[in-house]
């Protein structure tokens, strides 16, 4: 496996969380009921590494899904990080979300952000191999 392709990846999967977040952060806070002291780097630095390590070993995965069955194309690397993101990390969190009673707006925010980082992830290995 190619480490650094991984660890690019995984980085442009968590600057896409950073953007998601950053444009959807109020709406978020509002629905997890979080204020924005809450939530800053600097008061919260264990959930920002947490994310980066998630979106690495998110990146590691897809990358030997991608190697083993034979995803190649910008095309194909996006449709299948999009299923991935949308169709098994969203339906976990739809699941969760349910039990919990929580919103549907925040179950939208959540399943679009491990979407559209799946698709960046994917798309990111796919121009670097």
């Amino acid at each position: 496996m190619e480490y650094a392709y991984v660890v690019l990846a995984g980085v442009a999967g968590y600057v896409f969380g950073a953007i998601w977040y950053g444009a959807l952060g109020k709406r978020w806070q509002a629905e997890v009921g979080l204020s924005p002291e809450d939530v800053k780097p600097a008061s919260n630095v264990s959930a920002y590494l947490v994310a980066l390590l998630g979106n690495l070993l998110v990146a590691g995965m897809m990358r030997h899904i991608f190697v083993t069955s034979g995803v190649d194309g910008t095309l194909n690397a996006a449709v299948s990080g999009l299923g991935l993101g949308l169709f098994i990390a969203g339906s976990y969190l739809m699941l969760n979300y349910a039990f919990a009673k929580r919103s549907t707006v925040l179950s939208l925010i959540d399943i679009g952000h491990a979407a559209g980082s799946a698709t960046v992830i994917a798309v990111v290995l796919d121009a670097l191999t």
